[in-house]
């Protein structure tokens, strides 16, 4: 029932640890990047051969099944 999944646990899991990683911004620019960037070179090739099309929603989920905890809100600033 339902659509298939997109991505496989290799490659959800993949997304959990560059969440942890980088944040869930950062993820989600790295794994729409072209592969000639520097940003592709952050993200395993095997598993993510090009740039893919990911929400970031879904980025997000997959950080949080990794174990990565969220709070709400911006970040403070921090005085210069």
């Amino acid at each position: 029932m339902g659509r298939p999944a997109k991505f496989n646990k290799s490659q959800t899991k993949e997304i959990g640890r560059l969440n942890k990683l980088f944040g869930g911004q950062k993820t989600h620019e790295i794994l729409n990047a072209d592969l000639r960037s520097k940003l592709a070179k952050l993200r395993n090739l095997e598993l993510f051969p090009s740039g893919t099309e990911v929400s970031l929603p879904t980025v997000y989920k997959y950080g949080h099944m990794a174990g990565t905890e969220y709070k709400l809100g911006r970040r403070f600033a921090v005085a210069a």
